[in-house]
């Protein structure tokens, strides 16, 4: 499993397991992604301490199902939608596990 953040052109970040395929016919790349998972924001909370003007600024991240409307669990996207892909922080990947263990 190759568990990546992917960031689509419309600013979409989603967690999915991402594999590169190549069409044998044209050798034209797409990429394939199993699972896909939106990345929500909450607003930001400010954390104040009592004593001392210490603040902290805390970013709470979710996760909701990309595609609603669709039955299917992978799909094919053109990569020339895609602006990055990275490797998510360790608790993003542990969520994506948690959420899509057992869930073929």
């Amino acid at each position: 499993m190759s568990i990546k953040v992917t960031i689509l052109n419309d600013g979409t970040q989603l967690l999915c397991d991402l594999k590169e395929v190549i069409d044998p016919t044209d050798r034209a790349t797409q990429y394939l992604i199993t699972k896909p998972f939106q990345i929500v924001y909450t607003p930001e909370v400010t954390l104040k301490e009592e004593k001392g003007d210490t603040e902290s600024q805390v970013k709470k991240v979710g996760l909701k199902s990309w595609m609603d409307i669709s039955e299917d669990s992978t799909y094919i996207i053109n990569p020339a939608t895609v602006t990055t892909v990275c490797e998510p922080v360790n608790d993003l990947k542990t969520m994506y596990q948690e959420l899509t263990d057992g869930n073929n």
